[in-house]
């Protein structure tokens, strides 16, 4: 006799749970009979898998929505019920439901908003197909500093190794100028690249090919909004004159790229344009060092592990170690590109850390929300004890109860749901200024939203209605008649007071770490660099070597007395861009090498930014001597050379190699801060050469401003008519390099008010309800004599109490959280006392004004309204 097999208990459930009865049986046993024959012939494992499968096969809308989901305690005329006794309340209690709401609704828009940052920031340069195979090269000199410039002769061995699919080249390069129809306009997001990277992206093309559109030289593509700007008429083949030096034809359009992405291609010249104007930068046979602009791609083969071509590229680096920079390659993925903070990005870089901070601070905000709640719920829970007792008495059982208060959280969750998604919508375009991205840019309503918002809302219901519902659920009718209550409202009032301690503690958390981040930012904005930027306008030259225009300009500015003196260098002492280095030999030096930072600079540029030579001399008219070079220091510098006083250094020979020319210190000048206060002093070399100017620095009368930028706009325009003429402020762009560091100082800011003001919605809802709940005592004791300040401490004590256990718990967690995020940098402040001074301020500040408010309003209500029934 054969043993009878069983299918799987588990589908046989799943089935009978959504099949309609009327159903049930006729499907069950066509789906045994099939589970015995499959036994048969393809054995028990293959049979209950098939058996499965086709359960979950019948789970489909034509069948779920003929079923009425029958349970012990759920039917669908008791769910309508529960849905009209929940609006009903909604509508009685309306203080309590708006406060709720409101709470849940801030806490939703909150966390929305941060799930929004969190997608979109995860989702860059996902898109394209085969991305999971798709690398950017990323380069390591013998130091082990990373940089994102990558030599041709690497994108020409990875073009011809057999483990890649296709291996390209990018330079972001914008021009100084180009010329439409005589007009002299200013062109960003321009790319060099081949026509290999644009099929590699999967471009989308209106009109053009890659490679019948970037495969010759002087080809230009347009991205469909840029051409729209430049030549409204229509793009293609029409003349765009670049940089004065060539003209290009536009010969294709693509769609505008994804805000979701690295490459955001407005202005793409052809590759081999490149080659023939600046051939250094594309040269096939380099392996030495270039601009950090130029980008190497890789995609490579299915199955092929990176690890094996970072091998061969290594190898290649030893062989080609004479002439080259690079000792060893890694391959980044793109999905992590946007995150490297080593690369020169082609559209902004956002630290892994930031949005993932932002989101777990988002879920505390909806977490404050959903203890309001949880309070809110309780304190109404003698008053809706009676309802309850009547309930169980008329024969309701205690889970249709629970079923009852889990459906009006859902109601509340629900109206709070909408709220928010409105609310969310609104504030994206904001949230895209404080974070400087663009979330609004890219759709933020798809079904990952909803599905998100649903899975959300359905734990907010049952986070926010669970305790609720448990407790009361549980209460005894024959306890609620006799007002036996007071047992349970003393485990509520200490389970509300523990509640309100970790809701004021995670709000205070939040302040204090918003303090300290604010008095890190002032740190950055105020402190002393080692050099002057007060009222400093730059001006990009757009040609250097032009020493007599450079003069002129200088001349003519200041004959104004609003100009107050001009330098001219390669870079501003401090600057996000354009850092040059330069790799030393020199006995004293660790190993023997080192790379110090070079910059161009004129005679005047140490006096304009009044930065202090301490030994030598500064740079003379005639220190141009190609036999006998000279350069100058800084106290690092000189240090790292092993001197003790910057005079010893005087005279030392500095040199690239055993061939080159050396240099002869002449000077060494204070130390300043030429990158940003989140890293350390670096040594620095300068050197007097003419041709290397890029940028003009103008300081000016700051109480004549707009005059002073139309002098210095007039006389540029006059030197260089066919150039476009761009100024900035040295502070606003030194400000720049704390761009992340102020998205989350922004973040913190809001959240915290946010976290504060949820938690205040709660208390005066709290404190409502105490004071309802002690009118008649309140009035007893006014007419026994109680003043008003009494009052006012009985009512208001207990929460000021509690506020303050929570600043005692909040504290030190606050002081350990920013500590470990100072520590990220080399320059910090040391965290003061008065901020946790002042953030108990602000929230004691905060507490009185709900709690004080209602207090206040009873401790003055007249006595006989409250005991006139007794």
């Amino acid at each position: 006799m054969s043993q009878k097999i069983d299918p799987p208990r588990l589908a046989l459930r799943f089935l009978k749970w959504f099949c309609p009865s009327q159903l049930y049986e006729g499907i069950e046993g066509d789906l045994l009979e099939a589970f015995d024959a499959d036994v048969e012939v393809v054995g028990v494992r293959k049979a209950r898998r098939r058996f499965a499968r086709q359960a979950i096969r019948f789970f489909r809308p034509g069948i779920i929505l003929r079923n009425t989901f029958a349970s012990p305690f759920i039917q669908r005329a008791m769910l309508k019920n529960f849905i009209i006794v929940a609006w009903r309340n909604t509508l009685r209690n309306r203080t309590y439901a708006a406060l709720n709401i409101a709470g849940l609704a801030l806490g939703l828009a909150t966390f929305l908003m941060m799930y929004w940052v969190v997608r979109f920031e995860n989702s860059f340069d996902r898109q394209y197909p085969g991305a999971e195979r798709m690398y950017q090269v990323m380069s390591y000199d013998k130091f082990n500093e990373p940089t994102s410039h990558v030599p041709g002769a690497v994108i020409k061995f990875l073009r011809e190794n057999s483990g890649v699919e296709s291996a390209s080249a990018a330079l972001f390069w914008n021009p100084n100028v180009i010329k439409v129809r005589n007009e002299n306009l200013q062109q960003e997001h321009s790319f060099y690249v081949t026509p290999e990277f644009m099929k590699t992206l999967d471009i989308k093309w209106i009109a053009g090919s890659p490679d019948k559109s970037l495969s010759q030289p002087y080809q230009l593509v347009l991205d469909e909004p840029t051409a729209r700007r430049l030549f409204p008429e229509g793009a293609m083949g029409k003349t765009v004159r670049y940089d004065n030096a060539y003209d290009l034809t536009v010969t294709g359009i693509i769609q505008k790229a994804p805000a979701n992405s690295e490459f955001q291609f407005q202005f793409i010249t052809s590759y081999k344009t490149l080659s023939l104007y600046a051939g250094w930068q594309s040269d096939e046979n380099n392996w030495g060092g270039g601009d950090s602009s130029h980008h190497g791609y890789v995609m490579l083969k299915a199955g092929v592990d990176p690890a094996s071509v970072e091998a061969q590229l290594k190898k290649q680096a030893e062989l080609h170690k004479e002439n080259g920079q690079y000792t060893y390659f890694k391959l980044l993925p793109f999905s992590e590109m946007h995150f490297n903070e080593d690369n020169d990005t082609y559209n902004y870089i956002m630290p892994h850390w930031l949005p993932d901070t932002l989101f777990y601070i988002g879920l505390f905000v909806l977490v404050i929300a959903c203890i309001n709640f949880v309070n809110l719920a309780t304190v109404q829970s003698v008053q809706r004890s009676r309802e309850i007792a009547v309930r169980k008495i008329l024969g309701s059982s205690r889970a249709a109860l629970v079923c009852q208060f889990f459906v009006e959280t859902a109601v509340i969750v629900l109206m709070a749901e909408v709220i928010a998604g409105g609310m969310a919508t609104l504030l994206v375009g904001r949230m895209d200024y404080l974070l400087n991205t663009h979330i609004a840019g890219s759709p933020v309503w798809n079904g990952n939203t909803f599905v998100f918002l649903l899975i959300t809302g359905l734990a907010v219901t049952f986070a926010s209605g669970f305790y609720p519902a448990l407790i009361l659920s549980g209460f005894q009718p024959m306890s609620v008649m006799r007002n036996k209550l007071a047992a349970l409202s003393a485990r509520g009032i200490s389970l509300r007071q523990a509640l309100v301690v970790f809701q004021f503690g995670i709000a205070q958390v939040m302040v204090i770490c918003m303090l300290i981040a604010l008095k890190q930012m002032q740190y950055f904005h105020t402190q002393d660099l080692g050099f002057d930027t007060k009222s400093v306008i730059t001006i990009d030259m757009p040609d250097g070597g032009d020493e007599v225009k450079r003069e002129h300009l200088r001349q003519q500015l200041l004959k104004h007395p609003v100009i107050q003196d001009v330098t001219f260098g390669l870079t501003s002492p401090s600057s996000t861009r354009n850092w040059w280095w330069w790799t030393i030999k020199h006995p004293g030096l660790a190993n023997g090498a080192a790379t110090f930072r070079l910059q161009f600079v004129d005679t005047s540029y140490f006096r304009f930014y009044k930065i202090p030579l301490l030994a030598g001399r500064m740079f003379q008219a005639n220190d141009t001597s190609k036999t006998n070079p000279v350069v100058m220091i800084n106290e690092q510098a000189a240090a790292a050379l092993g001197f003790a006083t910057p005079d010893e250094a005087i005279g030392t020979k500095l040199s690239e190699g055993d061939n080159a020319v050396p240099r002869t210190v002449i000077g060494v000048v204070k130390n300043y801060h030429s990158q940003s206060l989140k890293s350390g002093i670096v040594p620095h070399l300068y050197s007097f050469r003419k041709n290397h100017f890029s940028l003009a620095s103008v300081r000016i009368d700051p109480s004549a401003a707009q005059e002073a930028i139309a002098l210095i706009g007039k006389y540029w325009t006059q030197e260089f008519p066919d150039n476009y003429f761009q100024y900035t402020f040295l502070d606003t762009e030194l400000r720049t390099f704390y761009d992340d560091e102020n998205k989350f100082s922004h973040m913190l800011t809001a959240f915290a008010g946010v976290g504060i003001f949820i938690g205040c919605l709660g208390l005066y809802g709290l404190v409502s309800f105490v004071c309802t709940r002690r009118t008649k005592e309140i009035g007893i004791r006014k007419v026994l004599g109680a003043s008003v300040s009494s009052i006012l401490l009985l009512l208001s004590g207990n929460f000021l109490v509690l506020v303050t256990v929570a600043f005692g718990v909040a504290a030190p967690i606050a002081w350990y959280i920013m500590q470990l995020f100072l520590e990220r940098y080399t320059n910090h402040i040391e965290i003061p006392w008065i901020v946790f001074a002042i953030a108990g301020g602000i929230t004691l500040m905060m507490t009185l004004m709900p709690v004080g408010w209602q207090s206040l309003r009873a401790s003055r209500a007249n006595p006989s309204d409250s005991l006139k029934y007794e």
